[in-house]
């Protein structure tokens, strides 16, 4: 009996919870979560199948003849860390890594049907066995450093979406319909292994985890003779939007306080420069990464010699378009796998706006301000804002007289700890102004990624995407919990029903109840500990749900609602990987 995404994601959370007695609850939230991301892969997977089953069909009709390629056995690994006898000196299976292989069944062969198709399994393969103890490592470095907790869902979902890619290898014998698929996975690969090595709180056997995927992840490429997928379009855009702030700075340079010779002679480089950036942007689509890397970094050069002119300036309006400037070319590093450069002048003038905006808080904690706070954090509030001032203006004396990176560290790792307790005490104070915030919440980040620095543990966890999450989970629950109220008349016993109707009703009221905290930017233990019943409203829910079908409901009108609940699996999956340690 073949079982539907549903019902498998059913079965393997009921599986969860008979467990409960012996398994530690860290180690059954972990397991939960990785069910829910593994059956975002899978339903990514039957979507793809049904696909190619339709196209194959249609081919064989086309052509009135069978295949006449047999089967190519691929031997690997049974389980990770597993390997069955004569992998590499005679034809077998391939056996796709299991979650637990007490909690499952055995994983399923593939058959490959040409050797190409066989060395690519295995490269696969080998990049599943290395990833998946990645992401359990993170998600127990993510309990002390949060930086690397909001990398957490993204390495879920290659995890299991590298699962699927293996099953879409079983019966392949050209390497041409995979092309498309690995190259995203590729590219969002890159795109991670540059996030995290730009951390400093990973452990060896993390880094070393990322540099063998890096290596496996080139073998792939070059095996599928495709060059590094990085985002074309995205690169483009923001080229784009770029010229477009730079023509906003050359307008705003006619009325800064310069000589007219002065102001003329930056406008005719800005031009340039700007021209220069367009043609790049036109070429995006048609240039190597090399290329681009190679073009990008010189113009970066050339830009950042004339910016520090216009700094010079000292116009408030000229430096708000070249922060936006910087912004964007920051941007467009990320998408390119690199670091952005970070000059002495560049962290002088970062930690310079750093310095500004920790006055223009201090000078807007008024009385009128304080009161909304509690009595016993007043203090606190203005101690460390006081404080939080004097580090800045230390900081940007020590960048401006070339300080040793080391000196650097020491004077602002307290300042960015006086900043994780007070983001969270300014943002409930309505007299603050919010764009302020942002600007300090934004030029530490740059001074920690410049000095090397991981995130406080006390920062908030892709808070704007996270109230996004939240709020799409709340309206699904809610919809999920009327339609099940309109088939209450069907079900029966009385007991189950009950059950069912308050397992719907807690999932939409913690799913309410997280939006509202996120919204108010409450603290991280509290989101946590909703997001703990979040999960174990889920979990009750689709234990419910397994059973519509034997408690009066046909199966038209269960399949109806399983599919209203298969859409919440991603937002459930989202939040519990960003929130729950």
């Amino acid at each position: 009996m073949t079982l539907s995404v549903p019902s498998r994601l059913l079965l393997s959370l009921l599986a969860v919870s008979l467990l409960q007695p012996v398994m530690p609850a860290v180690a059954q939230r972990g397991a939960l979560i990785e069910d829910l991301f593994r059956t975002i892969a899978e339903s990514h997977l039957e979507r793809e199948q049904r696909k190619r089953l339709e196209a194959e069909r249609v081919a064989k009709e086309q052509r009135k003849v069978k295949p006449s390629n047999q089967p190519f056995n691929v031997p690997g690994p049974i389980f990770p860390g597993q390997i069955l006898p004569g992998q590499v000196k005679r034809p077998g299976t391939i056996q796709t890594p299991s979650l637990d292989r007490s909690r499952r069944p055995a994983p399923p062969a593939i058959n490959v049907r040409s050797r190409e198709a066989r060395e690519f399994a295995q490269y696969i393969v080998s990049f599943s066995e290395v990833i998946r103890p990645l992401v359990q490592e993170m998600r127990t470095i993510a309990s002390r450093n949060q930086s690397i907790g909001n990398l957490l869902p993204e390495a879920y979902h290659l995890s299991a979406d590298t699962q699927a890619l293996i099953q879409r290898c079983d019966g392949l014998s050209s390497l041409t319909p995979i092309v498309p698929i690995y190259s995203e996975l590729d590219a969002r690969w890159r795109q991670l292994s540059f996030k995290l090595r730009a951390l400093d709180g990973l452990n060896d056997q993390s880094i070393a985890s990322i540099r063998s995927c890096d290596s496996l992840v080139g073998k792939m490429s070059r095996q599928l003779k495709i060059q590094p997928q990085f985002d074309r379009h995205a690169i483009h855009d923001l080229l784009i939007v770029c010229t477009t702030h730079m023509q906003s700075l050359l307008d705003d340079l006619q009325l800064a306080r310069a000589t007219s010779r002065e102001i003329e002679r930056l406008s005719h480089d800005g031009r340039l420069l700007r021209q220069r950036l367009l043609r790049e942007a036109d070429r995006v689509d048609d240039t190597t990464y090399a290329e681009l890397v190679t073009r990008f970094t010189d113009f970066v050069g050339r830009w950042g010699a004339f910016s520090e002119k216009v700094y010079a300036l000292n116009d408030p309006h000229l430096q708000l378009r070249l922060d936006r400037i910087r912004e964007c070319g920051d941007q467009t590093y990320g998408l390119l796998w690199i670091p952005p450069p970070y000059s002495a002048s560049t962290l002088t003038a970062t930690a310079k706006r750093l310095e500004r905006g920790c006055e223009e808080i201090l000078d807007q904690l008024t009385i009128r301000a304080m009161v909304t706070l509690k009595p016993q954090d007043q203090v606190r509030v203005l101690e460390a804002s006081r404080r939080m001032s004097a580090q800045s203006r230390q900081l940007t004396q020590a960048t401006k007289r070339g300080a040793s990176r080391g000196e650097m560290q020491q004077l602002f790792v307290p300042l960015d700890s006086d900043w994780s307790f007070l983001r969270q005490a300014l943002y409930q104070i309505p007299q603050i102004n919010r764009a302020t915030l942002a600007v300090v919440d934004h030029e530490t980040e740059r001074i920690r990624s410049a000095l090397g620095i991981s995130g406080s543990e006390a920062q908030p966890i892709a808070h704007e995407e996270l109230v996004q999450v939240a709020a799409a989970l709340e309206g699904s629950a809610e919809y999920l919990d009327a339609d099940l109220k309109r088939y209450e008349k069907y079900l029966k016993p009385d007991s189950y029903r009950k059950s069912l109707a308050k397992s719907s009703h807690d999932l939409h009221h913690h799913a309410k109840e997280l939006h509202a905290k996120l919204s108010n930017r409450s603290d991280l233990r509290s989101l946590q500990i909703e997001a703990e019943h979040l999960l174990d409203g889920w979990q009750q829910l689709s234990k419910d749900m397994s059973l519509l079908t034997s408690r009066g409901l046909t199966e038209r009108r269960a399949a109806n609602l399983q599919r209203a609940q298969q859409e919440i699996v991603p937002l459930i999956a989202q939040i519990s990987a960003a929130l729950i340690q």
